[in-house]
């Protein structure tokens, strides 16, 4: 919090002069993006994005991010996305593409602080990321089995096992959406999941 001197208001009291400073918010402090690198060719259409964190100068203030991404440095049709965390998977970035991304800081005085503009290449052979988030509900004698939808994928496969390391057979294919119903196996005393993600090209 910067202090402003040359805005004081004197009170005279009793022959002395008490002297009280008006308190100024500043903004979130500078940061900049981590990775991916600045120019670096990526492997996959939806990639995580991470940054530096900022700090607000200001007591008790907090900071949270919102993420601009696009295919112009200008970002006129930007996609965007809010956290308040370090990190985030991006939208869909077409194979064989240039993807601009910035960070925006904001306070909770909605003061603003902006990273630099990087940027980065996506493979003309990039594919799917794997889902990362993973949801397992008991339902009934069954388990439902849900994860976040990838962009770009157009369906899943998922794999079970009762071993997390060997042994994985495939559950079902060809899935459209991000959730599958495991029949009975609610009953079973343990039970390991992963999934692919697939496009049609």
């Amino acid at each position: 919090m910067r202090l402003h001197f040359h805005q004081t208001l004197r009170i005279m009291c009793k022959g002395l002069y008490w002297y009280f400073d008006t308190a100024v918010p500043e903004a979130p402090l500078p940061f900049d993006p981590i990775s991916p690198a600045y120019n670096e060719t990526v492997d996959f259409t939806s990639n995580q994005l991470c940054w530096q964190a900022s700090s607000d100068p200001d007591p008790g203030d907090m900071v949270t991010y919102t993420v601009y991404q696009d295919i112009s440095a200008g970002f006129e049709n930007a996609q965007t996305f809010t956290t308040d965390a370090t990190q985030i998977y991006s939208g869909f970035c077409a194979p064989g593409s240039l993807i601009y991304w910035k960070v925006k800081a904001t306070d909770l005085t909605n003061r603003e602080t902006f990273s630099l503009v990087w940027r980065f290449f996506v493979d003309w052979n990039a594919k799917p990321r794997a889902p990362v988030d993973f949801t397992l509900t008991p339902y009934g004698s069954d388990i439902l089995i849900t994860w976040d939808e990838v962009p770009g994928a157009d369906s899943y496969d998922i794999y079970s096992s009762s071993d997390p390391y060997i042994g994985f057979s495939l559950l079902q294919s060809g899935l459209s959406g991000p959730s599958c119903l495991h029949l009975g196996a609610a009953g079973e005393i343990k039970k390991f999941y992963y999934i692919t993600a697939h496009d049609t090209q």
